[in-house]
């Protein structure tokens, strides 16, 4: 039984050990990612809906060592509220900082920002396009496959800034949205 015990643990070290598959490559990437997002919304600070959603997004970066810069497009469904519904797509210049240790699986935290495009509808003929800033902040963890190719796994909180619009009577309506996401993604630097 103690010689299970101590191959397993000397299985499980070297798997996170330091080697030359986990000394990841530098350079330009691509990355997917999918996943699920708690879709939250404030209507003139008052009325809190929620739905959850669908999103993915595509990004092209470039990694040097421990920290990424890539530009991502994401696209998010529809969340369809109780007196309205929201949808977002946005573009976003996102940082990340790779923690660095020395094993398969690497946390990383990130931040970005950029503009969202967001379309506003509601009953009966009420429909509005904007776009507006927004900001991300997150984290994960990040499984090397290769020394090219990785496995995320990570969440993501997204603040859109404040819009409006006018409903059927002429009245402003203020509408406040936030996404808390997780998502599974895969990079592969060239």
């Amino acid at each position: 039984m103690n010689k299970k015990i101590i191959l397993a643990t000397a299985l499980i070290l070297g798997f996170c050990s330091t080697g030359h598959a986990y000394s990841l490559r530098s350079g330009f990437y691509i990355g997917m990612s999918a996943g699920a997002a708690y879709s939250h919304s404030k209507m003139n600070e008052k009325v809190k809906d929620n739905d959850t959603i669908f999103v993915s997004s595509l990004a092209l970066g470039v990694r040097i060592r421990d920290i990424r810069l890539a530009a991502e497009a994401t696209m998010n469904t529809k969340a369809e509220y109780e007196k309205y519904t929201y949808e977002s797509n946005s573009v976003s210049a996102q940082l990340y900082f790779d923690i660095p240790v020395a094993a398969v699986i690497r946390p990383y935290v990130n931040f970005g920002g950029g503009i969202a495009e967001s379309t506003i509808k509601a009953e009966p003929d009420v429909s509005k396009k904007q776009k507006k800033p927004f900001w991300d902040v997150g984290g994960g963890f990040s499984v090397a496959i290769t020394r090219a190719t990785n496995v995320d796994l990570g969440y993501r909180y997204s603040r859109f800034s404040k819009e409006n619009f006018n409903d059927t009577n002429g009245v402003k309506v203020n509408v406040e949205n936030d996404n808390h996401s997780v998502y599974l993604g895969v990079r592969h630097v060239f």
